[in-house]
């Protein structure tokens, strides 16, 4: 049967956010990003 591992610690391949500068992480989180980010999540 197979059961999803979600403990692993496996990055995201595409996932170019944890990629990114700390400081520009941080003045993303003020503006619309983070909105269209979890959208473009659950398509």
């Amino acid at each position: 049967m197979f059961r999803e591992n979600k403990d692993h610690l496996q990055t995201e391949l595409f996932n170019s956010y944890s990629m990114m500068n700390p400081k520009i992480q941080a003045s993303l989180q003020g503006t619309w990003a983070p909105l269209i980010l979890t959208f473009l999540s659950w398509l």
